[in-house]
């Protein structure tokens, strides 16, 4: 109510003061989805947008740059072994700062493809803590060494994590409720080429990495089967994907960084679809506050830089009159009868 007390500029004009403020406020939140670099609303709160204390300060590392915020209350977790080894790695290999080192490590080590995955998930977190602490390899990025010292087995647990316009909730959270918003897709590697896996939270992690000043966010998933025809179908005219619910990933790889998530929910088809029993349809969300713009760079003009080329110039004869030449004739007969010869005719 204060917002729209505070639009009025001409009181004998009470409702147009309003309605002109409100068109204006809404065009210009529409305008701030296409351009990122401009904040043309700050006083603007959306419950999935992020609460940073020093905005100005941007993170150093890819990993941090995410912009998500966990919601609700949280507890203490401690990973096992293997969980704790499996969330290392994904934060790794998934860190554009990290990639160089990989690199490195493929060049010293002649793997097999078959054996590629296996080999990096196992040695390649050994062989950087080992690099980096090297001097003569020279790395002095603090970054760099606080990720190879490996995260603490006590991780912090939450319920809700807002990223990407998206509410993530774990599957125990989301049992009970209206909405359903554990469903997630990622695009993946396997060996077959890249493919989109799809899956359920069922739980949502914050690594503590010492020498990093911020946590790091991971999505813990059960993956259903990615292979074509056995736990997914896709159809060929409208590319919808059907997902077997009873079919699971078998490698274990649960953990995910939370900025490359989309979100999903799964619908189950009806009871008369016999031979599509245990499938269900999955629909993908649109991020709120967002506007999705496949294949066009941010902030491009429309207009082109290049200039038109020059239409060439055609002679165009010049006209002498407007006039039928065949009637020509037939009017000079008529005015240049005398008017003798005219009453005659009567």
């Amino acid at each position: 109510m204060g917002v729209s007390k505070r639009a009025v500029t001409n009181k004998a004009r009470v409702e147009g003061s309003i309605c002109n403020d409100y068109i204006y406020r809404e065009t210009n939140y529409f305008c701030s989805h296409y351009f990122n670099s401009f904040r043309l609303l700050p006083t603007i709160n959306l419950s999935n947008k992020p609460h940073l204390d020093n905005d100005d300060i941007l993170p150093t590392m890819s990993i941090l740059q995410s912009g998500g915020r966990p919601s609700g209350k949280s507890r203490k977790y401690f990973l096992s072994d293997k969980e704790w080894k499996s969330s290392h790695v994904h934060v790794l290999i998934n860190c554009d700062e990290v990639k160089p080192y990989l690199d490195i490590f493929l060049e010293n080590h002649s793997l097999d493809i078959e054996d590629l995955s296996g080999r990096i998930h196992i040695e390649f977190p050994i062989w950087l803590k080992k690099y980096v602490n090297e001097e003569k390899n020279g790395v002095t990025n603090q970054d760099i060494i606080a990720l190879s010292r490996s995260p603490a087995s006590m991780a912090i647990s939450w319920n809700m994590y807002f990223i990407n316009g998206y509410k993530f909730h774990t599957e125990e959270w989301s049992k009970g409720r209206k909405t359903r918003n554990c469903g997630v897709h990622v695009k993946g590697l396997v060996e077959g080429g890249n493919t989109y896996f799809y899956g359920i939270i069922k739980h949502i992690f914050e690594l503590d990495y010492f020498g990093l000043k911020q946590k790091i966010p991971v999505f813990y998933c059960e993956w259903f089967d990615p292979t074509k025809n056995t736990g997914t179908e896709v159809h060929p005219q409208y590319k919808t994907v059907d997902i077997k619910m009873d079919k699971r990933y078998r490698p274990y790889d649960p953990f995910i960084l939370e900025q490359n998530t989309r979100q999903v929910y799964y619908v189950p088809y009806p009871e008369m679809y016999r031979d599509m029993r245990g499938w269900c349809a999955t629909i993908t969300i649109k991020p709120r506050g967002r506007v999705e713009i496949d294949n066009i760079e941010d902030e491009v003009p429309y207009q082109s830089d290049e200039m038109l080329p020059a239409l060439p110039n055609v002679e165009i004869e010049a006209i002498s009159c407007l006039r039928d030449v065949s009637q020509v004739d037939v009017f000079e007969e008529i005015f240049d009868c005398s008017p003798s010869e005219a009453n005659k005719g009567h």
